[in-house]
C-alpha cells in the first residue's frame, strides 16, 4: 500500500465521519471537498460507502 492510498483511506473515512457527524445533529458541515478533491468521483462514491 502506497503513501497516496494511505491519505485517499484517511480523506475518505474523515468524509464519512464529517457526513455521518453531519446527519446524526442535523446540522450542516463544511463541504468535503477539502477532504477528497471535487473531481474524484471513486473517492465520492467511497464516501457514500461509507
Amino acid at each position: 500500500m502506497t503513501a497516496r492510498t494511505i491519505e485517499s483511506r484517511e480523506a475518505i473515512r474523515q468524509a464519512t465521519e464529517r457526513l455521518d457527524h453531519a446527519a446524526r445533529t442535523a446540522t450542516p458541515c463544511q463541504p468535503v471537498r477539502d477532504l477528497i478533491g471535487s473531481s474524484d468521483v471513486d473517492a465520492a462514491y467511497a464516501v457514500r460507502a461509507g
